[in-house]
Parts: structure tokens; sequence; C-alpha cells
């Protein structure tokens, strides 16, 4: 975490996340969030569809919006760099069932 309550930000957090190889499970944020991407290949998954993310992709998802930000590499770590306001924690997700 770069920026967030733990130092002086009240209203937004600002991270750096590593996604290893692969994705996560469909999951949501209680948070408005966006994520820019600074190399890829990645994908992002979400109820309308699959994007490619290459190198400077940028991406907003809002509060509940269920995803996958998948790591299309298959051997490196994947960097995100992200805001979401209200600030909090980056890792504070909730499992969800695949969207229909």
């Amino acid at each position: 975490m770069l920026l967030g309550p733990e130092n002086g930000s009240t209203r937004a957090t600002l991270f750096v996340g590593h996604v290893p190889p692969g994705r996560a499970p469909w999951h949501f944020h209680l948070y408005d969030e966006i994520v820019w991407i600074p190399e890829g290949p990645a994908r992002l998954h979400v109820a309308e569809g699959v994007e490619e993310l290459g190198p400077g992709s940028a991406f907003r998802l809002r509060p509940r919006q269920v995803h996958i930000v998948e790591n299309a590499s298959p051997d490196r770590s994947l960097t995100v760099v992200g805001v979401f306001t209200p600030a909090g924690s980056p890792s504070a997700a909730y499992l969800a069932d695949a969207p229909t």
C-alpha cells in the first residue's frame, strides 16, 4: 500500500499489487476502483465478457461489480497499480458466483 488509512489518507487508498500467473475466483469489493496495468498480458473478466489488457491498459470497477483480473503470463507476476475509494484494505474481497 502506497497511501491509505495507515499513513494519512482517509478518503482513498493507492496500492501496487502483484498477481501470480493464473486467476483468482470470481469476487467483488465494496469500493470504487480504478486499476492501471503497466505491463501485460492480462485479462479482465466481468459479466459482460472478457477484455484483453496490455501495457498501459486501465479499467474501472464499480462497488460490488463481480470480476476477475487474470494474469495471462505463464511465468511472471503481473503488476497492477490501483486507487480506490473509500480508503481501506486492497485485499478486502468477497467471493461471488460467476455472473450469468
